[in-house]
């Protein structure tokens, strides 16, 4: 209630009134999500700081748009094929808000935007497309209309030819991205097709066509691009060292975080990533963040890489125990094995009709 207030209030509000809207007992934890990082008013600053210095919360405002982790798996290109993100051609499909937040920090990372091509359900993203111009709803990928696909182009075919990269976030397949769309793509090209429950396109038919890395949402194909391997990191960073908001240079840090992490414990075609049993990875991340975070100004707290290592794998190690042990007390059943079976029997009977 006091966050809905604040922000449909706005500057109505006014500071003198915030110590009222929060003159209530309530949890330690406070987490803001569902608001665009364009939001960045000073009401949010003044909540956030007021709250992790006055009140001694743990506060932060977190946006889901700043997930980094399927820009992330942009980042294995030049491990893996020798490609720099500099050099490849891009193209997007899909211009909601996770590939348009893909592109941003694909962007602000080196990417050059000349070379990527971004598809909404009409046709190609450019600077001629009225639809993004007057509509201040759009300003997102009104901004990538103007510094994107310079040349126009507007059919699959055409942003395909030659293309390395291709980040799909679109609607379920099978068959929204094609296999000849695929095979005009560049050698040693990289596929990701994120929709669920459906990918744009299977892996199999992609790799049939000609892909060397194919990518998707799911945990039954190899490489699975899941948010989970990002985002309790993140938040555990921003969190310790108490930073007001998440920048995009922290979720790029974050990305070049689990890019390292998955290097050194070694990558192939088909294991591009971690994912959430690797527990390793989490304080790492955790780590590299927060100092991005004291690096960007953001941070309330200045604590060392180390500290903060070491307080967020105590923190992890604990609610590993205590799982582990509700598991075992039988607090947390076991999946039903016959519920897996009869659903398994439809489908395989469904595909058989």
């Amino acid at each position: 209630t006091m966050w809905r207030e604040g922000l449909q209030r706005g500057k109505t509000i006014g500071h003198e009134n915030f110590d009222r809207l929060i003159s209530f007992e309530t949890k330690r934890l406070l987490i803001v999500t569902g608001v665009p990082s364009s939001g960045k008013s000073e009401f949010i600053d003044e909540m956030v700081v007021r709250l992790n210095v006055r009140y001694g919360w743990k506060a932060a405002f977190f946006s889901p748009e700043n997930l980094p982790m399927k820009y992330h798996a942009s980042k294995i290109i030049e491990k893996l094929t020798g490609k720099k993100l500099s050099e490849i051609k891009t193209v997007l499909y899909g211009s909601g808000a996770a590939n348009t937040c893909i592109a941003r920090l694909m962007i602000s990372d080196g990417a050059d935007p000349k070379k990527m091509i971004m598809f909404d359900s009409k046709e190609a993203l450019h600077d001629q497309r009225e639809r993004y111009s007057g509509d201040a709803r759009y300003y997102r990928q009104w901004e990538l209309c103007q510094i994107t696909n310079p040349e126009h182009i507007k059919t699959e075919e055409e942003a395909f030819k030659d293309a390395d990269l291709l980040v799909a976030l679109s609607k379920p397949g099978p068959d929204t991205i094609k296999p000849e769309w695929i095979k005009l793509m560049a050698d040693k090209a990289i596929v990701f097709v994120c929709a669920n429950p459906v990918p744009e396109i299977y892996p199999y038919k992609a790799k049939e066509a000609g892909a060397y890395i194919v990518a998707t949402g799911r945990g039954d194909f190899p490489n699975q691009v899941n948010n989970s391997v990002c985002f309790p990191a993140i938040l555990k960073g921003t969190l310790l060292v108490s930073a007001r908001k998440i920048t995009d240079e922290m979720a790029i840090c974050a990305a070049h975080s689990i890019a390292d992490f998955a290097e050194e414990r070694g990558i192939s075609v088909d294991n591009i990533m971690p994912n959430m049993l690797e527990s390793a990875l989490f304080p790492k991340v955790a780590a590299d963040v927060a100092m991005q975070a004291i690096k960007d100004g953001v941070a309330i707290k200045n604590l060392t890489w180390e500290e903060v290592y070491q307080q967020a794998k105590k923190d992890i190690d604990k609610a590993h125990e205590m799982s582990n042990l509700l598991q075992e007390k039988g607090l947390i059943p076991e999946f039903p094995e016959e519920i897996i079976r009869k659903v398994v029997a439809e489908v395989v009977n469904d595909v058989r009709k």
